[in-house]
């Protein structure tokens, strides 16, 4: 009985020995495991790091040269189409104040007036001149060399030009003998924005309107800092 008993106490022994050297060994496995993931996630890190960093330019015979900053150049076409933008913000208005009457007498074989059939119309109103140009026709030239982006401005056009209906005052003298048409507003009016016109262009609308263009062309190419901006 005693022999059997150390027998029983050995092979217990044994198996706690086979225990811990079975639970030692899956240590250290699941530490080197670990070890080796946490080594692999810190390289992919770093080399996705450098390669963010990294900025690769074409050279001459088609190959990538990493390391290298590239230059930006800008095109004529990429110009154009910031120009486009602009659209309807190269238009530029005027206004105008105008006084202006007509007076109207029948003839007699048109060249005798006739007594007592004078009708008097006298409107005083304020106007609109708009201007602007046709992008289209901007010439655009780029001097890479010089870092230089060259814009020819053609001359601008009247877009529009009319009477503000609301500011209008209107003085009549009437005549039965010769009654006050419809026709002769439209004429009245007609002479009315031509005389407009001539004011806001004394007072130099399309000076105005080429300044406000450079200074929209300016704002519009301010992405390409490094050129500089010269009209023609």
């Amino acid at each position: 009985m005693f022999k059997r008993k150390n027998t029983d106490t050995s092979s217990e022994i044994k198996k706690n020995k086979d225990k811990l050297s079975n639970e030692t060994l899956t240590r250290i496995i699941c530490f080197g495991l670990g070890c080796l993931v946490t080594f692999i996630v810190m390289i992919s890190a770093g080399f996705k790091m450098v390669k963010s960093e990294t900025v690769s330019t074409t050279s001459d015979d088609g190959l990538s040269l990493p390391g290298e900053t590239q230059v930006r150049e800008v095109t004529v076409e990429e110009v154009k189409v910031k120009l486009e933008e602009i659209g309807e913000l190269s238009t530029y208005q005027g206004t105008y104040s105008i006084t202006y009457g007509k007076k109207e007498t029948r003839e007699l074989l048109e060249k005798f007036e006739i007594p007592f059939t004078s009708n008097n119309i006298t409107i005083e109103c304020e106007g609109v001149v708009k201007v602007g140009y046709d992008l289209d026709s901007i010439n655009v030239e780029v001097a890479e060399a010089d870092k230089k982006i060259f814009i020819s401005i053609p001359e601008a056009k009247v877009n529009d030009n009319y009477v503000i209906w609301d500011t209008m005052n209107c003085s009549e003298e009437n005549n039965i003998l010769n009654p006050i048409e419809f026709s002769q507003y439209q004429e009245l009016i007609s002479e009315i924005e031509e005389k407009g016109l001539e004011e806001v262009e004394n007072d130099g609308i399309y000076t105005k309107a080429e300044d406000n263009l450079k200074l929209l062309i300016e704002k519009f190419l301010g992405d390409f800092e490094e050129y500089e901006i010269v009209f023609m």
